[in-house]
Protein backbone atom coordinates (compact mmCIF):
# COMPACT_ATOMS: atom_id res chain seq x y z
CA UNK A 1 0.00 0.00 0.00
CA UNK A 2 1.19 3.72 -0.87
CA UNK A 3 0.58 6.44 1.09
CA UNK A 4 1.70 8.54 4.25
CA UNK A 5 1.57 8.96 7.61
CA UNK A 6 0.61 12.78 7.97
CA UNK A 7 1.98 14.38 11.26
CA UNK A 8 -0.21 17.29 11.76
CA UNK A 9 2.72 19.63 13.38
CA UNK A 10 4.17 23.13 13.96
CA UNK A 11 2.69 23.23 17.88
CA UNK A 12 5.04 23.67 18.21
CA UNK A 13 8.22 23.42 15.48
CA UNK A 14 10.74 22.03 18.08
CA UNK A 15 8.21 19.13 19.61
CA UNK A 16 7.27 18.44 15.71
CA UNK A 17 10.94 17.96 15.03
CA UNK A 18 12.00 16.17 18.16
CA UNK A 19 8.41 13.60 17.55
CA UNK A 20 10.02 13.18 13.51
CA UNK A 21 13.38 11.85 15.27
CA UNK A 22 11.73 9.77 17.72
CA UNK A 23 10.01 8.13 14.78
CA UNK A 24 13.01 7.24 12.94
CA UNK A 25 14.50 6.13 15.88
CA UNK A 26 11.58 3.09 16.85
CA UNK A 27 11.02 2.11 13.64
CA UNK A 28 12.85 -0.88 13.14
CA UNK A 29 14.61 -0.01 9.90
CA UNK A 30 18.11 -1.31 8.27
CA UNK A 31 17.93 1.35 5.20
CA UNK A 32 15.81 4.67 4.26
CA UNK A 33 13.25 2.35 2.37
CA UNK A 34 12.23 1.23 5.39
CA UNK A 35 11.14 3.83 7.62
CA UNK A 36 7.51 5.22 7.61
CA UNK A 37 6.85 7.88 5.08
CA UNK A 38 5.77 10.99 6.61
CA UNK A 39 3.73 14.30 5.40
CA UNK A 40 4.42 17.29 8.02
CA UNK A 41 1.51 20.13 8.26
CA UNK A 42 3.45 22.68 9.82
CA UNK A 43 1.16 25.23 10.61
CA UNK A 44 2.94 27.54 13.34
CA UNK A 45 0.07 30.04 13.25
CA UNK A 46 -2.86 27.31 14.39
CA UNK A 47 -4.03 28.97 17.94
CA UNK A 48 -2.80 28.80 21.01
CA UNK A 49 -4.62 25.70 22.11
CA UNK A 50 -4.36 26.22 26.07
CA UNK A 51 -5.76 30.03 25.33
CA UNK A 52 -8.75 28.60 23.97
CA UNK A 53 -9.69 25.88 26.43
CA UNK A 54 -8.87 27.99 29.28
CA UNK A 55 -9.18 31.61 28.38
CA UNK A 56 -12.15 31.50 25.98
CA UNK A 57 -9.71 33.15 22.71
CA UNK A 58 -9.81 31.82 19.52
CA UNK A 59 -10.34 28.20 18.41
CA UNK A 60 -7.48 26.23 16.72
CA UNK A 61 -9.93 23.72 15.16
CA UNK A 62 -10.65 25.34 11.79
CA UNK A 63 -6.67 25.22 11.53
CA UNK A 64 -6.52 21.84 12.55
CA UNK A 65 -9.28 20.38 10.37
CA UNK A 66 -7.57 22.16 7.65
CA UNK A 67 -4.27 20.37 7.79
CA UNK A 68 -6.21 17.34 8.43
CA UNK A 69 -8.17 17.74 5.00
CA UNK A 70 -4.69 18.85 3.49
CA UNK A 71 -2.69 15.88 4.92
CA UNK A 72 -5.79 13.59 3.82
CA UNK A 73 -5.69 14.86 -0.09
CA UNK A 74 -2.24 14.62 -0.24
CA UNK A 75 -2.80 10.71 0.13
CA UNK A 76 -2.17 10.12 4.45
CA UNK A 77 -3.07 7.06 5.00
CA UNK A 78 -3.29 7.52 9.06
CA UNK A 79 -2.90 10.77 11.18
CA UNK A 80 -1.08 12.03 14.22
CA UNK A 81 -0.10 15.00 16.26
CA UNK A 82 2.46 15.66 18.80
CA UNK A 83 0.66 18.09 20.39
CA UNK A 84 -0.86 17.01 23.34
CA UNK A 85 -3.23 19.83 23.92
CA UNK A 86 -4.52 19.75 20.23
CA UNK A 87 -5.88 16.42 21.24
CA UNK A 88 -8.85 18.22 23.42
CA UNK A 89 -10.75 18.71 19.56
CA UNK A 90 -9.33 14.82 18.40
CA UNK A 91 -12.72 13.46 18.12
CA UNK A 92 -13.58 16.14 15.63
CA UNK A 93 -10.80 15.94 13.47
CA UNK A 94 -11.27 12.15 13.15
CA UNK A 95 -14.83 12.65 12.59
CA UNK A 96 -14.09 14.92 9.78
CA UNK A 97 -10.92 13.47 8.71
CA UNK A 98 -12.15 10.30 7.26
CA UNK A 99 -7.94 8.93 8.48
CA UNK A 100 -7.71 7.26 12.02
CA UNK A 101 -5.95 9.36 14.06
CA UNK A 102 -3.84 7.98 16.51
CA UNK A 103 -4.78 9.09 19.80
CA UNK A 104 -1.55 10.33 22.03
CA UNK A 105 -3.70 9.65 25.24
CA UNK A 106 -3.65 5.83 24.44
CA UNK A 107 -0.61 5.38 23.42
CA UNK A 108 0.74 6.77 26.72
CA UNK A 109 -1.82 3.99 28.41
CA UNK A 110 -0.83 1.59 26.74
CA UNK A 111 2.69 2.31 27.62
CA UNK A 112 1.97 2.47 31.32
CA UNK A 113 -0.01 -0.39 31.35
CA UNK A 114 2.98 -2.42 29.55
CA UNK A 115 5.05 -1.15 32.61
CA UNK A 116 2.51 -2.05 35.82
CA UNK A 117 2.41 1.35 36.39
CA UNK A 118 -1.04 2.11 38.67
CA UNK A 119 -0.33 5.72 39.30
CA UNK A 120 0.84 8.53 36.74
CA UNK A 121 1.11 12.00 37.68
CA UNK A 122 0.52 14.54 34.49
CA UNK A 123 3.13 16.86 33.56
CA UNK A 124 1.02 19.12 30.70
CA UNK A 125 -0.41 22.35 29.92
CA UNK A 126 -3.57 24.11 31.73
CA UNK A 127 -5.48 23.08 28.74
CA UNK A 128 -4.64 19.88 28.45
CA UNK A 129 -5.29 19.24 32.05
CA UNK A 130 -9.02 21.31 31.64
CA UNK A 131 -9.88 19.25 28.55
CA UNK A 132 -9.89 16.09 31.08
CA UNK A 133 -9.21 13.53 28.09
CA UNK A 134 -5.83 11.73 30.14
CA UNK A 135 -8.30 10.47 33.27
CA UNK A 136 -10.44 8.47 31.17
CA UNK A 137 -8.30 7.31 28.95
CA UNK A 138 -5.99 5.79 31.74
CA UNK A 139 -8.82 4.97 33.73
CA UNK A 140 -9.67 2.63 30.94
CA UNK A 141 -6.03 0.95 31.71
CA UNK A 142 -6.39 0.40 35.10
CA UNK A 143 -4.21 3.75 35.67
CA UNK A 144 -5.22 6.64 38.11
CA UNK A 145 -3.74 10.08 37.54
CA UNK A 146 -2.45 12.52 39.58
CA UNK A 147 -2.99 16.04 38.59
CA UNK A 148 -0.40 18.74 39.77
CA UNK A 149 -1.72 21.20 42.35
CA UNK A 150 -1.37 25.06 41.17
CA UNK A 151 2.15 26.10 42.20
CA UNK A 152 3.53 22.74 40.39
CA UNK A 153 1.17 23.56 37.15
CA UNK A 154 2.61 27.15 37.07
CA UNK A 155 5.84 25.66 37.55
CA UNK A 156 5.32 22.93 34.43
CA UNK A 157 3.49 26.51 32.39
CA UNK A 158 6.90 28.06 32.64
CA UNK A 159 8.83 25.26 31.77
CA UNK A 160 6.67 25.20 28.61
CA UNK A 161 7.15 28.58 28.08
CA UNK A 162 10.76 28.54 28.47
CA UNK A 163 11.20 25.49 25.54
CA UNK A 164 9.10 27.67 23.14
CA UNK A 165 11.70 30.90 23.66
CA UNK A 166 14.75 28.46 23.87
CA UNK A 167 15.12 28.26 27.49
CA UNK A 168 15.91 24.71 27.71
CA UNK A 169 18.06 24.96 30.76
CA UNK A 170 15.91 27.05 32.65
CA UNK A 171 12.94 24.81 31.42
CA UNK A 172 14.98 21.42 32.33
CA UNK A 173 14.95 23.21 35.95
CA UNK A 174 11.23 23.57 36.19
CA UNK A 175 10.23 20.21 35.24
CA UNK A 176 12.75 18.80 37.55
CA UNK A 177 10.86 20.19 41.00
CA UNK A 178 7.59 19.15 39.11
CA UNK A 179 8.14 15.94 38.53
CA UNK A 180 9.51 15.77 42.59
CA UNK A 181 6.39 17.25 44.30
CA UNK A 182 4.04 14.78 41.61
CA UNK A 183 6.33 11.56 42.97
CA UNK A 184 5.65 13.26 46.58
CA UNK A 185 2.24 13.38 45.69
CA UNK A 186 2.16 9.74 45.02
CA UNK A 187 2.91 9.60 40.91
CA UNK A 188 4.83 5.85 40.43
CA UNK A 189 6.02 7.37 37.17
CA UNK A 190 5.04 10.81 34.71
CA UNK A 191 3.63 11.40 31.66
CA UNK A 192 5.55 14.01 30.17
CA UNK A 193 2.53 15.13 28.36
CA UNK A 194 3.21 18.16 26.77
CA UNK A 195 5.26 17.06 24.00
CA UNK A 196 7.63 20.67 24.92
CA UNK A 197 8.58 18.79 27.81
CA UNK A 198 10.74 15.78 26.63
CA UNK A 199 12.96 18.41 24.85
CA UNK A 200 14.24 19.73 28.03
CA UNK A 201 13.49 17.09 30.54
CA UNK A 202 16.53 15.07 32.39
CA UNK A 203 15.17 12.19 33.20
CA UNK A 204 18.26 11.82 35.63
CA UNK A 205 17.17 8.15 36.23
CA UNK A 206 13.47 8.55 37.68
CA UNK A 207 9.94 7.43 35.63
CA UNK A 208 8.97 8.68 32.75
CA UNK A 209 6.69 8.41 29.89
CA UNK A 210 7.68 10.29 27.44
CA UNK A 211 4.69 10.98 25.19
CA UNK A 212 6.19 12.16 21.74
CA UNK A 213 8.10 8.36 22.11
CA UNK A 214 4.77 6.80 22.91
CA UNK A 215 3.32 8.55 20.24
CA UNK A 216 5.89 7.53 18.04
CA UNK A 217 5.92 4.20 19.04
CA UNK A 218 2.29 3.64 18.39
CA UNK A 219 2.72 5.49 14.81
CA UNK A 220 5.35 2.62 13.84
CA UNK A 221 2.94 -0.59 15.38
CA UNK A 222 0.20 0.84 13.35
CA UNK A 223 1.98 1.58 9.81
CA UNK A 224 3.82 -1.63 10.34
CA UNK A 225 0.13 -3.58 11.05
CA UNK A 226 -2.00 -1.61 8.12
CA UNK A 227 0.26 0.09 5.48
CA UNK A 228 3.55 -1.57 5.69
Amino acid sequence: MTGFLGVIGGMGPLATADFLRKLAEETPAARDQDHVPVLVWGDCAAPDRTAALVAGASSPLDALLKAAEGLRNAGSLALVMPCNTAHAWASAIAAQSARPLLHIAEAVADEASRAGIKTLGLMATRGTVAAGFYGPVLARHGVALVLPDDGVQQRIDLGIADVKAGRVERARMRFAAAHAALTRAGAESCALACTEIPVAFDDGGVRTIDTSRALAKAAVRWWMNHAA
